[in-house]
């Protein structure tokens, strides 16, 4: 690890559109998303009851109606499908529902505060999850574009008259506070379809107030491709997945590193290998599997009990390669 000049890489667009009912989110991420991909292959998540298949003639896009309950781990299951099947951008009209929509996550924490006893505690339930959302957002290799439901926020004021007044304090997103701090443009769209980025990291669109077009869309593209190319991460070796356990002392270590390797195969014909990463971490139930006249020292065990999440992953991966190598 070592400090080098930074340079700005070439990126993916991560753009949120707030605003009110009928001030045109829909229509404005459309047209944004043909501006940005032109020839690309777009896959929307309407959660608006169909709503986005209105707007079918502004360009060719896949949709996938996303309909109750709305939790985070749905949305998270369609980005990843629309990632395997090839798009390359991702539209989410609205990320609100995950929020506040039926069987969303304010409807999950309430049920759990009920039950729990403790509406604070409850919210160490909740916040993982919605933030699995905003990760599978940030690490998707696809465009991403969201619509955000927003309401006017009003506050009381007292005037020079000494009397009571009421001021529009500004919009606010329905979502969780602190959601803007997510995207790299945020459009702010009131109800005459008038845009404003009131957050924009490309400085390209700072005091511009419009309707938003498809050239915004060609506007961002053009900035995104102007970054120095990211460089590939080298691949994998392909190294004898037991190479990858971790080391004991012992002199029959290897041979009792295989077993474990055999061991997790074996679980694993139980256990689909699309399954969370969570499951394979449960060492105690895998060494189960071990024949009863081996037994791997205690030390083996209790490395990988307290093994990341990260070194069980590519341990994963590397059983898996060899599995559909046929070995």
């Amino acid at each position: 690890m070592a400090f080098q000049k930074a340079e700005r890489k070439r990126a993916k667009a991560r753009v949120a559109l707030a605003g009110p009912s009928g001030s045109g989110k829909s229509m404005s991420a459309l047209l944004l998303a043909k501006g940005l991909m032109p020839e690309g292959k777009i896959a929307a998540i309407d959660t608006e009851h169909g709503s986005l298949s209105l707007y079918s003639h502004v360009l060719d896009f896949d949709v996938c109606e996303l309909s109750p309950p709305y939790r985070p781990e749905r949305y998270i299951d369609l980005i990843h499908e629309a990632e395997k099947a090839g798009y390359d951008l991702i539209l989410i009209d609205s990320l609100t529902h995950e929020w506040q929509g039926a069987g969303g996550l304010l409807e999950d924490h309430e049920t759990i505060a009920k039950k729990i006893g403790n509406s604070f505690s409850a919210w160490a339930q909740i916040t993982p999850r919605h933030q699995a959302l905003i990760d599978a957002m940030l690490q998707s290799p696809c465009h991403i574009i969201a619509t955000i439901r927003s309401k006017t926020e009003y506050i009381q004021s007292s005037g020079n008259d000494g009397k009571t007044k009421i001021q529009k304090a500004g919009m606010a997103p329905q979502q969780r506070d602190g959601i803007d701090y997510e995207f790299t443009v945020v459009f702010d769209l009131s109800i005459d379809h008038i845009a404003n980025a009131h957050k924009d990291r490309t400085s390209i669109f700072d005091g511009c107030y419009g309707v938003i077009t498809e050239e915004h869309g060609k506007t961002l593209q053009t900035w995104l491709a102007s970054g120095q190319p990211v460089k590939e991460s080298p691949q994998p070796s392909q190294a004898d997945p037991a190479d990858a356990l971790p080391p004991a002392d012992d002199k029959d270590a290897r041979a009792k590193r295989k077993l474990i390797v055999q061991a997790i195969q074996a679980y694993w014909q139980k256990v689909p290998i699309t399954a969370p990463i969570a499951q394979y971490n449960d060492m105690r139930t895998v060494l189960t599997h071990l024949p009863a006249t081996a037994t791997p020292p205690r030390a083996i065990g209790e490395t990988w009990l307290n093994a990341s999440l990260d070194d069980l992953d590519a341990y994963r991966k590397a059983l898996k390669a060899r599995t559909q190598g046929g070995e």
